[in-house]
């Protein structure tokens, strides 16, 4: 096909792949769109065009699929009248693209060195090595990971306890890199590398065809013995009264104290003070439920506060708020009793551009950083993650508590989990995003953590989504978004282990290593790599 020859297909196949692409990422329902996806975009990776032309092909995709996903991260700032954070949005909407088409562009330039068919057999590898290597920097965060398009596919999902999101974002390149040599034998004018009989695409399509349902029946069988483990470990079931106030977050920070704590309260009290609902194990608020240092005099009269309230009730608190020690200031989630012990976790893993800036170092941003009064500051991390312990007569639920963006790092929440936690919780603020898919699509995320690591997560949010999600990842529980409400979300304790919860990233990392390899193959063995011959279709477009 000639077209694919020119210039204007780089443009053509690299929107549909990105418009196909962000179509398939939650909420929406179309996650199997994902699974032929990338193929616009790998039909113009060939060894004979240029990697730049392969560079720019990856980089538009990536801008468009990016832009789908997380266009209100630069718009919804600017209707606040906050230049400051609609610039941040804007820098990330488009260097966030460009980190995002690596792996690719890595795959192109495989293309160009051995031949399109190493390089498709090496592409489940080189993406998933790329999206594991985002947990590990300032720049990225790992929530695009192709993974998560399939959270609508209960069955399919039941293998992240093996190998975590990594595994299924494999599966995911796998399919689309089947499907793109499929097409290229079946379409004589598409093909590269050289002829093809039917028995190579028969037997890739069968591939294919296998490895669903390899991935099908581990599904099945793995919800039914999760089923079983969890009917063994009893029927108790823990209720938690988990409050959503919905206070605007654009004018929370400068906004009364004493009426948001009225409003938590007040919520509160619609569960605890009901005799026809059964008593709460605690009361959860969400992430800086509370915009104040609870170190500071306010911070200390609002925390005596809590606690009388807890002691009347005998039901405890955990919620959101600051901590600020001479480490730094911290973002928080404060735990209280009725006897008016206290525990407190601080969050590890923040925001790039908005709790954490890359460019920290450069004063002029640092110091605009500081002066933001809207929650987006230069945080301190915390040291490691904690548990948090809820006492229940002599006996105690442990909870994982996760702040926010925390919920997308898979090793971070399997190394609570390892610990000892019984369930999971995730107490975010996601009402920068209100009105948008951001909410719901930051809820979803969480459906992998308690599948890979067989627990009830409950989320916490300040105006949604909250909810439950059970260890098999069905969603129990979900509030509206921008709602005000007060949600009794029961829980069971859960002992289940994983393979993912016991080994972590074992595929990712196998995944690194063998791009390691290619990468190592491609530069000490650039001349014989380079002097394979051209097929005759090749032959016949330098000619």
């Amino acid at each position: 096909m000639a077209f694919l020859n020119t210039k204007a297909a780089i443009v053509v196949g690299a929107l549909l792949s990105g418009l196909i692409l962000g179509l398939a990422f939650p909420p929406t329902t179309l996650g199997f769109s994902a699974f032929f996806a990338l193929i616009p975009l790998l039909l113009l990776m060939d060894r004979s065009r240029p990697l730049l032309h392969g560079a720019i092909a990856a980089y538009l995709a990536m801008l468009v699929f990016h832009g789908i996903t997380h266009w209100f991260f630069a718009v919804l700032p600017f209707g606040h009248d906050d230049s400051f954070l609609g610039m941040l949005g804007v820098l990330y909407w488009l260097v966030n693209p460009l980190l995002l088409a690596l792996p690719y562009i890595a795959h192109h330039s495989f293309v160009r060195s051995f031949g399109l068919r190493s390089a498709l057999m090496l592409l489940p590898f080189t993406l998933t090595a790329f999206e594991w290597l985002k947990t590990f920097t300032l720049f990225w965060t790992p929530e695009l990971a192709l993974g998560y398009t399939l959270v609508d596919y209960t069955t399919l999902i039941q293998a992240a306890d093996v190998a975590g999101v990594w595994g299924l974002s494999f599966f995911v390149a796998f399919v689309n890199a089947c499907l793109t040599w499929v097409l290229l034998a079946i379409v004589p004018s598409l093909l590269r590398p050289g002829d093809v009989g039917p028995r190579t695409y028969v037997r890739t399509l069968y591939l294919v065809v296998l490895s669903f349902v390899i991935l099908g029946g581990y599904g099945l069988l793995r919800r039914q013995t999760v089923d079983v483990d969890m009917a063994l470990n009893g029927h108790t079931r823990w209720p938690l009264a988990v409050v959503q106030a919905s206070v605007d977050t654009w004018s929370k920070w400068s906004a009364p104290l004493d009426e948001q704590l009225e409003a938590h309260l007040k919520l509160s009290a619609e569960l605890t003070g009901n005799p026809r609902n059964e008593r709460p194990v605690a009361v959860i608020w969400p992430e800086t439920a509370l915009p104040l240092n609870m170190r500071s005099e306010a911070g200390l009269q609002t925390m005596q506060t809590l606690q009388n309230e807890a002691w009347i009730t005998d039901i405890p608190f955990v919620f959101g708020a600051i901590d600020s020690t001479s480490r730094g200031q911290f973002n928080a989630v404060f735990y209280i009793g009725p006897d008016g012990a206290g525990q407190v976790s601080h969050k590890v893993k923040l925001t790039p551009y908005a709790e954490r800036s890359p460019f920290e170092d450069f004063w002029q941003f640092g110091e605009a950083m500081d002066e933001q009064s809207n929650g987006v500051s230069a945080w301190t991390a915390g040291a490691s993650p904690g548990l948090l312990n809820i006492p229940i007569g002599g006996d105690s639920l442990r909870v994982a508590p996760l702040i926010c963006i925390e919920s997308v790092y898979p090793d971070y929440v399997r190394a609570l989990v390892e610990r000892g936690a019984d369930f999971i919780l995730v107490a975010s603020n996601d009402a920068w995003a209100d009105g948008t898919d951001g909410p719901e699509q930051h809820f979803l995320m969480s459906v992998f953590r308690a599948v890979e690591t067989r627990r009830y997560v409950v989320s916490a949010a300040n105006s949604g989504i909250s909810g439950l999600i059970s260890p098999e990842g069905i969603v129990l529980e979900q509030s509206r978004n921008m709602d005000s409400t007060a949600m009794m979300l029961n829980i069971q304790r859960s002992s289940v282990g994983t393979f993912y919860t016991r080994f972590g990233d074992a595929l990712p990392f196998i995944c690194l290593c063998l791009y390691g390899l290619g990468l190592f193959g491609q530069i000490f063995l650039r001349q014989e790599s380079v002097a394979l011959p051209l097929s005759a279709a090749e032959t016949k477009e330098h000619s």
